[in-house]
């Protein structure tokens, strides 16, 4: 649902001077060392954290390679993940590397909370999400397309439709891919699942996805071995 091909090739053109007038488009000037400061003249870094599990040293080696060409300060560290959760849970965080969990989403309808702040869980929301939890008594109130989005979400969640919820979602992964609020870098690996062949009644067409519990949709029940 929702693919786009504009969306998929959206900013993955590289052009360091286009990145450069982003950035100053932003209010950064670029100081005397090479690398963009505030307007106040203070440093600008980037800290990018990790799960420690994540094993994303190779790809924050070749992200602050890029970020460095385009006059970015950065820092990565990692950590273990119930440190780095926590980190999430309180807002004390800036950047965060990792797998992308909504690539593994088929469905807005049936799993929003990795693309739509229902409560706080993922990195890109944070606390805006405990503001919807909390109908506005806790978190961080959102403003623009972000709220639009909110409110998207709670005018599906009252739909009595499937055409309805189906449009209104569509009408949230738009506002994704204007805003890009969470950056897909790399392509994910394809998922390799290995079966002897005297395994049947293996479905052979599924979708693999989180709505499903991955190799839920097997139904490993209705399995046998045959000759």
């Amino acid at each position: 649902m929702g693919y786009s091909e504009e969306w998929a090739n959206k900013w993955t053109e590289y052009n360091p001077e286009k990145a450069k007038q982003l950035l100053e488009s932003c209010g950064l000037v670029m100081g005397s060392d090479g690398y963009y400061d505030f307007a106040d003249g203070t440093d600008f870094v980037l800290n990018i954290q990790a799960m420690t599990d994540a094993n994303a040293d190779a790809s924050a080696e070749l992200l602050m390679k890029y970020f460095k060409e385009v006059g970015i300060k950065t820092t990565y560290k990692t950590m273990d993940r119930s440190v780095l959760e926590n980190m999430l849970a309180s807002n004390d965080h800036e950047a965060v590397l990792a797998p992308v969990t909504p690539a593994s989403t088929f469905s807005i309808i049936l799993r929003p909370d990795t693309v739509v702040p229902v409560r706080n869980y993922a990195a890109w929301y944070g606390a805006v999400g405990n503001w919807v939890a909390s109908n506005g008594k806790e978190g961080v109130e959102p403003t623009g397309d972000l709220k639009k989005l909110c409110e998207l979400y709670q005018q599906m969640r009252s739909a009595i439709t499937a055409e309805e919820k189906e449009r209104i979602a569509l009408e949230m992964l738009k506002l994704h891919e204007k805003n890009i609020w969470i950056i897909g870098y790399m392509e994910a690996l394809p998922t390799l699942i290995i079966k002897d062949k005297k395994i049947k009644n293996f479905p052979e067409n599924s979708i693999f996805c989180d709505e499903f519990r991955d190799f839920g949709i097997a139904h490993f029940q209705c399995l046998y071995y045959g000759d």
